[in-house]
This record gives structure tokens, sequence and C-alpha cells, in this order.
């Protein structure tokens, strides 16, 4: 090839050492297997694509690729090529391969970056992008690709990157991403990221049903001058994936609205396993949030965003929502996560977790440590509150211990305030619901004018619950009130088994469906709290403790989470979202197998030392009575699970979390165990935490026994009961001695001549 000798290996790739022979190679046969011998100089051959249309296999063994000639020493002031490798790579493969020193840009097309323009099934792994740059006077800009269509990014890096487009779609990958996989993709040192339009990301500029996992992007300046912008996705949708990503000290801002620290924009995606750290993320529009600014049918799972953050949306006299997970959430759920970051706004709402939240969103278990406050953005630059935010010493801050992590929450004089609506969970709640959160943070405490403060939420509007949440502010804030700022007239609001230690307003008790209300400033109220963003009350009983003179109570006795309930049988079933372990009182049994013998069915349960969390067990005690499991670990289950059997006619468990009455013809196959009998679980409230059984049709069972084996033990027999004696068996019952026993008896009876054991 061009004077130069080629060899093939014993695999059939050609060996290629020189840039005019990768040329020649590729031109010749676009289907070619490659691999290089050494480091190729792309200065040794014009300027221009190797070939039109790639489908072949170029392995780098980790030689590089080079913009300059070997004299330019790689500085970056001699980058060289103009043009990206392949215009088009279908089905192709590239690994292990190193791109340095190129820069590349165009004024004419879209579709621009350093390896390929386009890419369609084809896979790009252990590939390494450093200074580089690529820039496009239209749309789609990427290091590896400008328009991606199910292919595969794993194991890639990009290294001090500059990317711009004066049009929409720019990522430091891939500017424009369509069923794609990005899997341990690390960006770190961009010079920047930016769009002149719409849709640019440390990842991806736009996103259509891709997959994130072990993402990580560090120090970055990621901007558009427009709207759509994301330290992963500058927008993503038709159900994106997100998981395991970092976000560490990055810019991420829009001129105009949507900006995120993970997507500006989500539809129908996932995230979970979110951090984001060290990071500011700002709108000069509305919209902006630690990991999503605006959100529509996604889901949120363990995402942090610590306290050296700020999400900042300055409106500019427009509607603005700042959140510290989600800016405008409509139809979410948001569980199990933790803002710290300072949240600011000039106008409409700030959330600790949302700033407005809406069509039946539901945030559960989440915790706010942060400041919520209303600040226009030149105010937190130039007056520095954000520096001062993060360099906040220990002993400017509360210290407080949340399911055993100590956070510290800071407290900052703020100024006034405007008309506003600030809360520690959500800023503005309508058709939304929130359930077991903690606010630990502060918001401005300077009330003026027609501005709605509130612990857990800033405002609501219609049909919002508020259930089992902690409003423990660090101060005593003129104008802040425990729960709820301000309850729109007329709207419904529903608050249950809340606690402050602020006051609150007078929520006109019956009118509001409030219920069980508790703030530490009410005479003759006990001065106790529920350990909020725990589960709480709804699992019985209250975790208590004394607030005492500490402004900062932290659990006591060492004791967490925990489930109490009466037994009144040696058995019992049990679904907990958390895990605990079996020991001398209690022991806990998971569905094994299932066996079929005639008539009868039976169930094998077999012994666990530790039961995990969201599985259906059953449990023996010692003896009947009150019982408290506490939690193990901190694994959190966000549904329970369910046991199944393939054999014995499809029985399995199932538990459940919430009260559970099933209807309709499926009830016909749910079953619940009362005193002995199986019952048919139809318009029957299940208890929470329990778990139930599913199988046959009853009508096909009627008279067939179930049976129970626990460890290997003798089979306790249960009958399942007749529909027409509504669950009472015809005959009468007798212990072994002979005797007439009545339903209270317990041990071996003889019933319709048959041994049952009652438990």
């Amino acid at each position: 090839y061009s004077g130069y000798y080629v060899s093939r290996d014993n695999e059939g790739y050609l060996l290629i050492d020189r840039a005019a022979a990768l040329k020649k190679a590729v031109q010749k046969d676009n289907a070619a297997k490659i691999k290089l011998t050494s480091d190729i100089y792309l200065s040794d051959i014009p300027e221009g694509e190797l070939c039109n249309t790639f489908t072949g296999e170029i392995i780098g063994n980790y030689y590089t690729i080079f913009g300059g000639r070997p004299e330019a020493h790689h500085d970056g002031a001699h980058r060289g090529h103009g043009k990206y490798l392949f215009v088009y790579s279908d089905g192709a493969s590239f690994s292990n391969l190193i791109f340095k020193d190129l820069s590349t840009d165009t004024d004419e097309h879209s579709n621009w970056s350093i390896l390929t323009s386009q890419a369609k099934n084809s896979v790009f792994a252990g590939i390494t992008f450093e200074n580089v740059s690529v820039s496009a006077k239209k749309n789609n800009v990427g290091a590896a690709a400008g328009y991606a269509y199910n292919s595969h990014f794993i194991d890639i890096k990009v290294l001090y990157g500059d990317f711009t487009a004066s049009g929409s779609y720019v990522g430091s990958v891939v500017g424009d991403a369509d069923a794609c996989k990005f899997i341990k993709v690390k960006v770190d040192h961009n010079y920047k990221t930016i769009a002149e339009d719409n849709s640019v990301g440390g990842i991806v500029g736009h996103a259509r049903n891709c997959e994130f996992e072990q993402i990580s992007v560090n120090n970055c300046e990621i901007k558009t001058n427009n709207s759509y912008v994301g330290g992963i996705a500058g927008k993503a949708v038709e159900g994106c994936q997100f998981r395991n990503i970092d976000v560490n000290n990055i810019q991420c801002s829009a001129i105009d609205d949507y900006a995120g620290g993970i997507v500006g924009d989500s539809d129908k995606s996932i995230f979970a396993n979110i951090e984001i750290h060290g990071s500011f993320v700002t709108v000069d529009g509305k919209w902006v949030g630690g990991v999503a600014g605006n959100s529509k049918d996604s889901h949120y799972l363990n995402c942090v965003t610590d306290d050296q953050s700020c999400i900042c949306a300055d409106g500019g006299g427009v509607d603005a929502y700042a959140g510290g997970i989600v800016g405008y959430s409509y139809g979410e759920e948001i569980a199990f996560c933790t803002n710290s970051a300072l949240i600011a706004t000039d106008d409409n709402c700030a959330g600790g977790i949302v700033g407005y939240a809406e069509n039946n969103g539901i945030i559960e278990d989440c915790l706010n440590t942060g400041m919520v406050a209303s600040i226009k953005k030149e105010k937190v630059i130039e007056e520095s509150f954000y520096n001062n935010y993060k360099n906040a010493k220990p002993s400017d801050c509360t210290r407080k211990t949340y399911r055993g992590v100590e956070y510290f929450v800071r407290n900052l004089e703020l100024g006034n305030t405007m008309d506003i609506s600030l809360g520690g969970i959500v800023g503005y709640a309508n058709k939304s619901s929130v359930y077991r959160s903690t606010n630990f943070g502060t918001t401005n405490h300077f009330w003026v004018g027609r501005t709605n403060f509130g612990g857990i939420v800033g405002r609501t509007w219609d049909k919002v619950t508020i259930q089992d949440c902690l409003n423990d502010l660090e101060i005593e804030s003129y104008g802040i009130h425990g729960i709820v700022g301000h309850i729109e007239y007329g709207s419904v609001a529903t608050i249950i088994n809340c606690v402050s230690t602020l006051p609150y307003y007078d929520y006109e008790g019956e009118k509001y469906n409030v219920t069980n209300l508790i703030s530490q400033y009410e005479t003759g109220v006990t001065k106790k709290q529920l350990a909020s963003g725990e589960l709480v009350s709804i699992l019985g009983e209250y975790w208590e403790q004394d607030l005492g003179n500490d402004p900062c109570p932290t659990p006591t006795g060492g004791r967490g989470v925990y489930h109490s309930r009466t037994v009144e049988n040696t058995y019992g079933t049990i679904c907990l979202p958390f895990a605990v372990k079996s020991d001398d009182n209690v022991k806990f049994y998971l569905l094994d197998k299932a066996t079929k013998s005639g008539d009868a069915v039976t169930l094998h349960f077999s012994y666990v030392e530790e039961l995990d969390a969201g599985w259906p067990a059953l449990f023996k005690v010692t003896e009947p009575g009150k019982i408290t499991l506490d939690h193990v670990g901190n694994e959190w289950a966000l549904m329970p699970f369910s046991a199944g059997t393939a054999d014995a006619g499809g029985w399995y468990i199932k538990g459940t979390f919430e009260e559970t009455v099933f209807t309709g013809e499926t009830a016909e196959e749910r079953y619940y165990i009362a005193d002995g009998v199986i019952r048919n679980a139809k318009d029957t409230p299940i208890p929470p935490y329990h778990t139930y059984l599913m199988g046959p049709n009853i009508k096909d069972m009627e008279g067939k026994t179930l049976n129970f084996v626990v460890e290997g033990g003798e089979p306790t027999e249960i009958k399942l009961a007749d529909l027409n004696q509504n669950g009472n068996f015809n005959g009468k019952t007798y212990s072994l001695m002979g005797t007439q026993v009545n339903e209270n008896y317990r041990g071996i009876v003889i019933k319709n001549g048959r041994k049952v054991v009652r438990r």
C-alpha cells in the first residue's frame, strides 16, 4: 500500500503502521480487518476522510492516532487533520485506540466528529480522545460520532476536549444518539461543550431510548445559549436510562430554559444511583434541577446533590422552578433522594427536592439538608453566596444524623424575598403527594409580601397528601411554617402524622383533612418527634426521642427503623421494605419450593438468617405477643417482591407495603390466612407489611388442602374455606382426646374427619 509493505497475521488482520497505508487499505476494502502496529500521524496524508463507508474492524492495540507530525511534540500547538476519518460506520468495530492532538471543523455540514460522521450498528470500545477539538456551523457534534444509531460506546475517555456547534446537539462523545448504549464513559477537563442553539450534554447532546451506565463527568463547562443542557445529556426522551452516574465540579448553564446536572429535559426516563458533587447548574430562564430541569413520567431512585453544589433559576420575572433533584416534575416517582445543595430562584417556586410537582407525582423517603432561598442569580454570584455556602465551616453548621450518615446543615443570612413559594421538600405541589420525607435545611427567614414558606411544602393547590413527614429546621424563622406555607383556598389537602419543630398555620382541621399534626410549640404536647423519612407511624408506632435542649436531636440508643406488631399465633406473614435478622425470639422462612399430590398442595419454607428487603416470608415467634423488628443495613425496597412456584399449580406468595383490597375477577385467585383457614381475599383488606397467597381460582379448590412445611418439619394442614358457609367449615371440631373445642383452641384438632394444626 503506497509503497509500504503490509503483512497479515494468522487471523487475517492487516498489520498497518502508516497513515497512508491505513487510507489505502480501507479505500480498497471498506470491510477490512486492521490492527495497528505503530502510532499513526494523519499529517502524512492529505486532509479528508479515509473512506466513505467503513464496515470493517480496527484494533488499535493502544497505539495513538495523532493529528500533527512527530516533531510537533503533541502539545496541541500543531493539531492537524480537518475532517472525520469515516463518513459512515455501518456495523463497524473500533477498539483500543487513542486519538490525540486532533482538530476538525466545518461550516457546511452537520454530523461532525473526529472518528465518524454517522455510526450505525457499530461498536466503539476502549477509545481515548485527548486534546481534541470539534466544531460545526450546523448540528450534531461529538468526538466519536456526530450521529449514532444502535451503537455501543464502552470504556470511552474524553480528556481536554473542545466541542462547539452554531446549531444544536453537541456532546463530548456523540451529538445525537438513538437507541445507543454508553457504558463506563469518563469525561474530564473539557474546556467547553457549547451549542449556540439547543441540546448540549457532557456525553450526548440529544438522546432517544439510550442507556447510560457507570458514567463520570468532571471539571467541565457545558453550556447552551438557548435551551436544554445537562451534565450527561441535554435532552433525554423515549425511555432513556441513567444508572451509576457521577458528576463532579461542572458548570452547566442555559441562557434560556431547561438545565440539569444529568439532563435538561427528561421524558419517561429512569435515574438510579446518581451523584452530583460541587457543581453549579443554572438557567437564566426557568426549569433547573440537580438531576433534571424538566421531567415527565420518569423515575428517580437514590439520587444525591451534595452541599458543594448550587442549583439556581433566574426567571427574570417569568415563572422559574428550581429543585435539588427536579425543577419541574410531571407525574414522577422520586424516592430515597437527598439534596444538600443551595437551591435558589428569583421567581415562583423552589424546593429541596422538587420545585414544582404535579399530575399525581410521588415524592417519598427523601431528605433535604440544603438551603432553599429566593435570590437572583447575580446576587448568588456577585455576593458570593454560593462560595460562602460551599466554604461554610462546621462551626457555622448544625450536625444532624439521618440513617447513620452525618450532615452539616448550613445557616446563612439572606436578604428579602419576593412573591414566591419555598418548601424544604417541594416548592409548589399540585395533585401530588409527599411521604416519609424529612427537612433539616433552612430557607430565607425574612417574610416580605406574599411569600409562602413551608418546612415540607411551600404551597399546595389541589389533591395534595403530605404524610409521615418531619420538619426540623435549624432556626426559628419568622414566616416559615412547619409543614405547609400556604394551602390554596378551596383545594383538597390532606396532612397526616406530620411533626415540626416550628409552629404552623391553623390548617382549619377537618376542612383540610389534617390529622395528628404535632408541633414542638403546642401547649400540652409532649416533646416527641417522628423519625420521618425512616418509615414511621405507618408501621404502627412512632420512633420517639426526647428533644430536650438539643436543637439537633439524633436517634437515641442506636435505634433506627423498626416494625412493631402484636402476634396472636405462633406463625405470621411479613414483608418489609428493609432487611431484618432472625434471632432467638423470631425466625424467618422463605418459600423454597412447592409440591403437589392429589388434592393437596404443599409449600415448603426454608430458614434464613437475614430476610432481605421486600421479600415476603413466614415468621415464627417463640411465643405470641408484641414483637419489634429492627432494620439491618441501609438497603431499601421500593416495592415488594413475589416468591413464585412454577410447579404445584402456580401457587406463590407476595408481599404488600400498603393496605390492599382486591376486587373483580382477579380477587378470586388471592387469599389470606386467618384462624387456621385460607380465605378468599375479595373485598377484604390485607394489612400493610403482610403477605398474601396467589393461586388457582378458589372455586376450583374447594375441599382441597394446602400444607405448609417449615424447615423440613411436619406438614401444617390448612383447609380451604367453603364459600357457601362464609369461610366456616361444616361440622364440629374436636381435640385429639375427643373433646369438642371452639375456634380459639390451638393445636392439632379433628375437623371433618381430618387432622388440622391450628397455630
